[in-house]
């Protein structure tokens, strides 16, 4: 498939004389790991031995995969919210973003039926120098990444620990969709997202790039309709345990600047074991509320995509 044309194409140059193409580096960084290393010194003690010398390409050194991957790392930027005091570490790299853009095109993964981004932060739980305290109560990363198709990954934002989900996720997205609209990639099904991408900002600029989301909302948004809905339908989750499904059309973020855009909020509810009222339905059970633009699906279907 000629990956390692992508490579060289889209990667720093290399100089002449060099032993060692952009192939030769990742086959080896990645043999590494396939072979049982955890480490990259272990190009050399698990490797060498036994791949030193082969037809497929050539093994680098341990000094050489830190030296040419450590000159793909990108500067940090550092950013604060309006009104916030932290401090958000930002590592943006470009370069790799669209190199790994059209990797995942060269493999026809666009070319699906049904193309999905599932975007998400996810925690890299660390001890490494200058990783802060997250949420979780640990230190680490929290980066911002996005699946296509459920098993491959397309975008990655990495960002310190104490960087919430919701803080600058905006900026994050376009420059996301920017990278697929400057590789000519325009057909994207849908998209999903949990509770810290219901802004205002992110489903307006979702909706210009995918035809279908689906986004959690957050209950303290939207729990006033709750009891508005009348049309509950009783039926089982995943664990065989009763549930109950509803819908309501409903128009969110007025304040924010939506003045005519109605939306589909589903709602599902359970039981809860403790019994515990619900402030705003005066009944004892938890509710898990969708926000999406498909007006088609069957409420069953829409509710379990999520």
């Amino acid at each position: 498939m000629k990956i390692g044309h992508i490579l060289h194409d889209n990667l720093p140059s290399l100089s002449p004389k060099s032993s060692y193409s952009w192939r030769d580096i990742f086959y080896s960084f990645s043999s590494i790991y396939f072979c049982g290393g955890n480490c990259i010194e272990d190009a050399k003690t698990i490797l060498a031995n036994q791949f030193g010398i082969n037809p497929i390409f050539k093994l680098c050194s341990p000094d050489t995969l830190l030296r040419r991957m450590g000159g793909l790392s990108s500067d940090q930027l550092l950013c604060n919210t309006k009104r916030g005091t932290v401090e958000h570490q930002f590592s943006i790299n470009q370069t790799l973003t669209d190199m790994n853009v059209k990797l995942l095109k060269k493999l026809g993964e666009f070319n699906k039926n049904e193309v999905v981004l599932d975007y998400d932060n996810t925690f890299i739980f660390t001890e490494k120098e200058g990783c802060k305290m997250t949420y979780k109560r640990d230190y680490g990363y929290q980066p911002g990444v996005c699946i296509l198709n459920e098993q491959n990954v397309l975008y990655i934002e990495n960002r310190n620990g104490n960087s919430d989900a919701k803080a600058f996720q905006t900026d994050t997205l376009n420059r996301m969709f920017q990278h697929l609209q400057s590789n000519k990639i325009s057909k994207i099904d849908k998209f999903r997202a949990d509770s810290a991408s219901y802004q205002f900002e992110v489903v307006t600029l979702v909706e210009k790039y995918v035809k279908l989301f689906y986004i959690g909302a957050k209950n303290s948004y939207v729990e006033k309709y709750f009891s508005m809905i009348d049309n509950w339908i009783h039926t089982k989750d995943q664990s065989g345990e009763d549930v109950f499904i509803g819908e309501i059309e409903y128009m969110p973020f007025i304040q924010q600047g939506n003045k005519d855009k109605k939306y589909r909020l589903l709602v599902k509810k359970k039981l809860r074991k403790d019994g515990q009222l619900n402030l705003f339905t005066n009944e004892p059970y938890d509710y898990h509320a969708i926000l999406t633009n498909d007006f088609t699906t069957s409420l069953p279907q829409a509710i379990n995509f999520l």
